[in-house]
């Protein structure tokens, strides 16, 4: 392990300002939970100087750090959402790919769980990305 210092707690009902205090001496956030959380979280990290990682793909949270990159860029801090097994992996897989199979034209690639279950983060993930586009 890297035995490095954490400290972990709830956002649900806690205040912006709360969250400041918990950041102000916190080099990167990974946060867990999702697009449920990281609006307070894209707020508060700019201001505290706290890197900002995710293991969500929502596109969501990709939309709301690209419309504030330049508070970010500002801050010097860096946001990078989709940090688990989904856009980033699946972006560098790819790009690898691409340098060992220059030719190629086509890409296919297919996730699959090998107990065949669903994990009810993804579920809930999914289920509010589905509600999100019904409304377009």
């Amino acid at each position: 392990m890297l035995s490095l210092e954490t400290r972990v707690f709830g956002l649900s009902a806690m205040r912006e300002e709360r969250i400041d205090c918990y950041l102000r001496d916190v080099d990167l956030v990974l946060n867990c939970q999702h697009s449920t959380t990281s609006g307070k979280l894209l707020f508060t990290c700019p201001r505290t100087k706290t890197h900002y990682i995710d293991t969500s793909g929502e596109i969501g949270t990709f939309e709301a750090i690209f419309y504030r990159f330049h508070d970010w860029e500002r801050e010097g801090v860096i946001a990078l959402p989709g940090v688990g097994f989904n856009v980033v992996a699946s972006d560098c897989l790819a790009g690898l790919l691409k340098r060992e199979l220059p030719d190629a034209t086509r890409l296919c690639i297919a996730f699959g769980s090998t107990k065949g279950k669903v994990h009810p983060c993804t579920l809930k993930s999914v289920s509010q990305s589905i509600s999100e586009m019904a409304c377009i």
